[in-house]
């Protein structure tokens, strides 16, 4: 039917025959007496009709166009009442057989799925799902007594839950579940009595720092309080460490102490007090007393948030006459066990129109309340009097919480909150907006998201710098931790680092989150405690590095406490062969809670860089004096440096040798001779202990390197001793070593050497050996480069110079003239010093030399003539200069030179000191006026050659605009990176994008080498055209040298009185760099701007006709990246 009440089909409530089975069921009974019971799955598209058949209930699936699905399996005893589950896997149903009420389950096909047991003798009346699936009423008949009650039933891990019950003395005709408000309940009575409740999910958690808390957590559960103390089991659901049972009445409510003593409601009203949870697996905790339900005036049924406040005192909430009211029980215990609690109870004087909550901080015992509208505020425990709460709010969340806490952050007590909408609060904060589920720890609150992630907030730092820290992003990200999809926090242990999670089956897993381990680690090496801070970090897999980059100083000042508390040589070399030369504090355990606070030569978590000295180690430690000053200092170095030295001041034993040889080997680079040497030792000592060692030691390093060593040590008992534990064929090594053993000791380790490689050892030996091995030595010389080794082996041996002029005479060949040139003046070959001098235009040592040996004057000026006429041609005409006035008394030629190359002031001063005034008008005149012409010319040159490429690079930008413009759509086009390929591929075929990217990466270098000097080319139309273009314009801005050419010019000009010689110089040169200064921001833009902002710019300069290097074609924000030199050449005179 539609809403309308219009028939859309219309079906026989039996359908002739069913699918699935071969029975015509027209003989079925039904009883019509009893009316069918109809429900819907969720989605609309089935629904479901129970009718009583034969005495048992059956139903039947059909799609909502009355098209028969299925039908249910006969079960004896079924009753009528049906359920559909709002996700559509299962039906719910009723059974009663074996004098047994259970609630049973069928699937869609119609199929049994489970069932649980009723735990009253009762009959049910009705069954209902709640909208999130979660939740299960029924309505119950009481056998014995005829009262009728509704219980909420939850299912996890396998396993229903009784968690709360409704009494009721009239009939209960009908239950109504929210659809919005998920946990909204609306409870109908045949007389017409209507009751709404609202409930929400809470995790019952004993909470506080003190040393007795358990972190246990109690689960209701029908007649039963299941509590498990987390800090000491981890009990998987249903069980429990221990049960509290209160039969035959229901547990409904539950609170711990900030002692951890607990409190329970029951459902007849009695208030019952039992003792702290106990580490014993099983042992339940005594009851201390009972407050049963008997006071006048109040009906403890009716009261809800019971917050255990006190030992004494009770604080909770009641309904009556419209408005929620405080109540305050204060209470003292019998003096028997178990006994009646007396008690007296104050009602507030006022009324809020909905209490949502009351919490209490376990740790300053304060105590909040949350009104209906999100306010919050603090409740004053008064003994004695009426409660009230404080008329100034605490804080005000913005929506309704129904979970709620109270935390210490920042040494201020801050009010947390989640919404029924995954809204979570600090205050009035808005923290997150997928929160499902907190938890706190003595350091840090916690939170996990519906994205399946766990956020960690300090309590030491403020709300806000928590909120920013966590919007960071990090490489390395300690405030978060991935979960498990839908997993939810029940217990964070508050010293410790245990968070048991659970799963939405409802099974539990438990893990060390890192910032709760590093938390730990960090207080357990603060106060020294190295071997509990070990065993944190192999059980969450810390990298041991932190136990020295915590604090690198504290670490070796109390090296004998990190050692003897480990006492486990296994244990240090773990810690040995993690060593790793970074700071682990500033990457992976990065502390981004941390203040700032490092001083020079400390460093804490997150603090400042490590830094050590040898002259630090020596003060701190003063068995590390000895540490070689070559020793590079790398925190590697550094530990294993205080390990070794601490290690061995009581001499190499069974309980270190393993130690001492894991830092040998762990140095940069590793000392594996100083470890065989050790081996050595061992072996005086006891063989058996020597025999362990070098089985570690090959563990640790390649035996054939070991091989080696021991070979380069010159030892041979040690070489054996090594090759018996590898893998070689004696064989082979055994008449190798005897060969070795039958020569001299130098040439023995000539050949060793030699053998090795180490052709600069095997130099030194083979130069010991005798003067006969004198041409071997310079075979091996020649063979292997060892001159620079060769200068230092024969250094006081007569052969010396003969090695220095063959090194010579190779350096010249080379074309390494100077140093060649020095090689023969200190082996007493001048001629060939001088010449390789001259070649190199060393002129001052050249000249040096030949005036030291005596050389006639005419050969003196020879060689001064030709060093001038190779520094005239190499440039260098100042220097020339000097050599003709001052070697070959020729002033004029030294001013030619000058003046050739521009020094003017240095011309004048020649042609004044030697008289040489007729070279003024005949020489410097002329030659002025030449190098300004030729100077202009440059300048003008330059300038027309700059505006040129400037006009062609803003047309090839152009062009490359209206290209991404046209072809926006064309994937062809999509990779191209300038304009000019688009002008390029214009002229070629089209060819497709992948053949375009296959051509461009398939080349050889030879293509790749022809393709760079393509980049190189103006041509027009070339791909890297644009490139080409900002090179040029680059190199072309003026340099400092060259500005200062045109100062001097300038001067030389103003002093012969070339006014309008210097004039038009000037101006062309400052409008040159004022044409440069204006093109600058082109040249340092990269890249053009968007396709449509630089368009408009184009056009605009271009319709106004402007100079093409207008600024306005540039973005405003850019770099500069080349710059003019800043630089005053101008002269004030013109």
């Amino acid at each position: 039917m539609t809403q309308d009440f219009e028939i859309l089909s219309e079906v026989p409530l039996i359908p002739t025959t069913e699918p699935s089975s071969t029975e015509v069921t027209q003989h079925a009974k039904v009883d019509f007496s009893v009316a069918p019971v109809i429900t819907w799955r969720d989605d609309g598209d089935y629904f479901a009709v129970s009718t009583l058949e034969n005495g048992v209930g059956r139903f039947r699936v059909w799609h909502r166009s009355c098209v028969f699905s299925s039908v249910s399996e006969v079960v004896p005893g079924q009753g009528i009442h049906l359920s559909w589950r709002p996700l559509g896997d299962i039906i719910a149903s009723s059974q009663v057989a074996q004098n047994k009420t259970s609630v049973i389950f069928f699937e869609r096909n119609g199929l049994r799925h489970r069932e649980f047991h009723v735990r009253d003798d009762s009959d049910i009346v009705n069954i209902s799902w709640n909208a999130a699936s979660d939740v299960l009423s029924l309505i119950l008949k009481l056998k014995d007594t005829g009262k009728y009650v509704v219980q909420l039933w939850y299912r996890g891990n396998y396993h229903w839950y009784l968690k709360y019950e409704l009494q009721y003395d009239q009939e209960v005709v009908g239950v109504i579940w929210g659809k919005e408000l998920q946990y909204e309940l609306h409870v109908i009575q045949k007389e017409g009595i209507y009751h709404h409740y609202s409930f929400w999910w809470d995790c019952d958690v004993s909470l506080g720092d003190h040393a007795d808390n358990l972190s246990t957590v109690a689960v209701i559960d029908g007649s039963s309080l299941q509590l498990t103390p987390f800090a000491k089991f981890v009990v998987p659901p249903p069980m429990a460490a221990a049960k509290i049972d209160v039969a035959p009445h229901k547990v409904q409510q539950v609170d711990f102490s900030a002692s951890s003593e607990i409190v329970v409601s029951t459902s007849n009203g009695d208030i019952h007090f039992f003792s702290q949870p106990t580490a014993i697996f099983g042992k339940a905790p005594e009851c201390i007393g009972v407050l049963k339900n008997d006071l006048d005036g109040i009906d403890f049924r009716f009261l809800r948030n019971i917050s255990y406040v006190s030992n004494t005192m009770l604080l909770a909430v009641l309904y009556e006459s419209g408005s929620d009211f405080l109540v305050q029980i204060d209470f003292e215990f019998p003096t028997e066990k178990g006994g009646n609690v007396s008690a007296q109870y104050f009602i507030s004087e006022t009324g809020l129109p909905e209490i949502v909550k009351l919490v209490q901080n376990k740790n300053t015992e304060h105590v909040f309340m949350q009104t209906g509208d999100g306010d919050v505020y603090q409740v004053p425990l008064t003994p004695g009097g009426s409660p009230s709460w404080l008329s100034t709010v605490y804080t005000r969340f913005p929506t309704k919480c129904t979970r709620m806490n109270v935390i210490t952050m920042n040494d201020q007590e801050t009010v947390v909150g989640l919404d029924q909408r995954s809204k979570l609060y600090l205050n009035e904060n808005l923290v997150s907006t997928e929160c499902n589920s907190f938890g706190l720890h003595s350091e840090f609150f916690a939170y996990t998201t519906l994205t399946h992630q766990m956020r960690f907030m300090s309590l030491n730092r403020s709300v806000q710098d928590n909120v920013q820290i966590l919007k960071e992003k990090r490489k390395y990200d300690n405030t978060l931790r991935d979960l498990e999809q839908g997993s939810a926090i029940v217990v964070i242990t508050p010293k410790g680092s245990k968070t048991v999670l659970q799963m939405p089956r409802g099974n539990l897993e438990t893990i060390d989150p890192l910032a709760l381990s590093l938390s730990i680690t960090n207080r357990f090496l603060s106060e020294h405690k190295y071997a509990d801070a070990f065993a944190i970090m192999r059980r969450g897999r810390i990298n041991l590095n932190l136990l020295y980059d915590h604090s690198p100083k504290n670490w070796k000042s109390h090296i004998h406490e990190f050692v003897t508390q480990i006492n486990n040589q296994e244990y240090l070399n773990i810690f040995i062969n993690d060593l790793q030369d970074e700071d682990f504090t500033k990457a992976e355990y990065f502390d981004p809670w941390a203040q700032a606070q490092a001083q020079a030569g400390q460093q804490g978590p997150g603090g400042a860089p490590m830094t050590a000295t040898s002259s630090l180690l020596q003060t701190e430690l003063p068995f590390l004096a000895e540490v070689s000053a070559k020793q590079e200092t790398t925190k590697s170095n550094i530990i294993c440096d205080a390990l070794y030295s601490y290690l061995e001041k009581d001499g190499v034993k069974k309980t270190n040798y393993l130690s001492l040889l894991t830092c040998l080997v762990k140095y940069n680079p590793p000392k594996v001779e100083e470890a065989l040497t050790l081996v050595q030792q061992l072996k005086a000592q006891e063989t058996a202990l020597a025999e362990s060692a070098l089985k570690y030691l090959i563990f640790l390093v390649d035996v054939n390197k070991l091989f080696n060593i021991a070979l380069g040590m010159y030892d041979f008992s040690l070489v054996l001793m090594v090759a018996a534990k590898s893998q070689k064929d004696p064989k082979e090594y055994l008449p190798f070593l005897a060969e070795l053993q039958a020569m001299k000791p130098e040439y023995q380790k000539y050949k060793i050497n030699m053998h090795l490689e180490k052709f600069d050892k095997a130099l030194e030996f083979l130069a010991q050996a005798g003067d006969e091995y004198f041409p071997t030595c310079l075979e091996l010389i020649e063979n292997k480069n060892l001159w620079n080794t060769a200068l230092i082996v024969f250094k006081d041996k007569k052969q010396l110079n003969e090695v220095r002029e063959k090194y010579a005479d190779l350096l010249e060949e080379q074309h390494n003239h100077v140093s060649a040139a020095l090689l023969y003046s200190q082996c007493g070959q001048v001629e060939k010093a001088i010449s390789a001098y001259q070649v190199c235009g060393h002129w001052k040592k050249a000249l040096y030399l030949a005036q030291s040996i005596g050389l006639p004057n005419e050969e003196i000026k020879k060689i001064a003539r030709d060093l001038a006429e190779g520094l005239i041609t190499n440039y260098g005409l100042n220097e020339a200069a000097v050599i003709f006035e001052q070697y070959l008394d020729s002033p004029s030629e030294a001013v030619e030179t000058l003046l050739s190359g521009g020094n003017f002031e240095e011309a004048l001063r020649l042609i004044h000191k030697y008289g040489l005034q007729s070279m003024i008008e005949k020489d410097l005149i002329p030659a002025l006026t030449e190098v300004a012409r030729d100077q202009l010319a440059r300048i003008t040159t330059k300038h027309k050659q700059f505006v040129e490429k400037y006009n062609r690079l803003l047309t090839v930008r152009y062009e490359k605009l209206i290209a991404e413009r046209d072809n926006l759509a064309n994937e062809e086009w999509k990779d191209i990176d300038s304009a000019s390929m688009y002008s390029y591929e214009s002229r070629q075929s089209r060819r497709s994008n992948a053949t375009w990217t296959t051509n461009s990466t398939r080349g050889s270098s030879a293509t790749k080498s022809r393709r760079n000097k393509k980049k190189l080319s103006g041509r027009k139309g070339n791909p890297f055209e644009q490139e080409y273009l900002i090179t040029e314009l680059t190199n072309a801005i003026p340099s400092k040298r060259w500005q200062e050419e045109v100062k001097e010019l300038l001067r030389t000009l103003i002093f012969f009185n070339k006014y309008e010689e210097a004039r038009n110089l000037q101006t062309s040169f400052s409008n040159f760099l004022a044409v440069v200064q204006s093109g600058l921001p082109l040249i340092n833009t990269p890249k053009v701007l968007s396709p449509e902002e630089e368009e408009t710019e184009m056009l605009k300069a271009r319709a106004r006709h402007e100079s093409p290097y207008h600024p306005e074609l540039i973005h405003a924000t850019t770099t500069s990246l080349h710059n003019i030199e800043a630089f005053n050449w101008k002269s004030d005179l013109l």
